[in-house]
């Protein structure tokens, strides 16, 4: 699995992999948009973020984008769930740090509390 996260005045990070920081810490920038990739598997990919203003995305696939890109607009939560394999996800929060680990459709970040998430790290367990 690939990911990579669009970031508030930098864009799109580049590729990132097995559990690694795609967004930025201590940076005060908000993770604006995200795609997630899986390789050499036929497991089922289903991912949605919390936007700001707008709610929950609709369930997104493999290789699509969740998020907003160009809009100045947050993404303040994540699901992400892999039919066939475990993955586990933690989200940096603004003024809270990082989350426990959250594994296959549990939300990670926050909702109606209008904070961002900075950053993603998703690994296969």
């Amino acid at each position: 699995m690939i990911y990579d996260a669009h970031i508030q005045g930098v864009g799109w990070q580049g590729w990132k992999r097995d559990g690694q920081t795609a967004g930025t810490t201590g940076e005060s920038k908000r993770l604006e948009a995200l795609t997630v990739r899986l390789e050499n598997t036929n497991a089922a990919l289903e991912m949605q973020g919390h936007i700001q203003g707008k709610g929950w995305t609709a369930i997104r696939g493999n290789g699509e984008v969740i998020g907003t890109i160009g809009l100045g607009l947050r993404m303040e939560a994540i699901r992400l769930k892999v039919t066939g394999l475990n993955v586990q996800y933690r989200v940096h929060v603004e003024y809270e740090g990082w989350t426990d680990w959250k594994r296959n459709g549990e939300e990670a970040g926050t909702t109606g509390q209008s904070k961002r998430i900075e950053a993603i790290e998703i690994k296969f367990v």
